[in-house]
């Protein structure tokens, strides 16, 4: 069986590119948050800005119909010590996502407080529709 009809099977349909599919990640994005930010690999992401220690914004190559999808993140991170370090990667805290751009957080949780940090492998993963 062709890939185009498995997908059919599975998805009940393909219409055409990334939105081929219902239910499948439209956006999802590896990168590197530690010295210079970049991106190691992604789908439908089109750039990173750096505002601060664990503060992202990415663009996304094609818009989301609206700001409703759903964002699903994580990752890991090394603080350079022995310490087990858990890691919360998500929406920036007072933010709302847009069509266009998402903006994450990443920091861990050290004696009850939340720290901002630049971890080496957070990942993000959005699903919804494309505009």
């Amino acid at each position: 069986m062709s890939k185009a009809a498995e997908l059919a099977e599975f998805g009940g349909g393909i219409s055409g590119g990334t939105d081929a599919v219902s239910g499948v990640a439209k956006a999802w994005v590896n990168f590197d948050g530690s010295g210079t930010a970049s991106i190691t690999k992604s789908l439908n992401y089109s750039s990173i800005t750096d505002n601060a220690t664990g503060n992202y914004t990415f663009a996304f190559t094609s818009n989301f119909d609206d700001a409703n999808y759903i964002e699903v993140s994580g990752g890991s991170a090394d603080d350079g010590t022995a310490n087990n370090l858990i890691l919360l990667v998500g929406a920036y805290r007072g933010t709302s996502p847009t069509t266009s751009q998402l903006r994450i957080q990443t920091s861990y949780i050290s004696s009850g407080a939340y720290t901002d940090l630049d971890a080496q492998r957070p990942c993000s993963t959005q699903f919804g529709d494309l505009a």
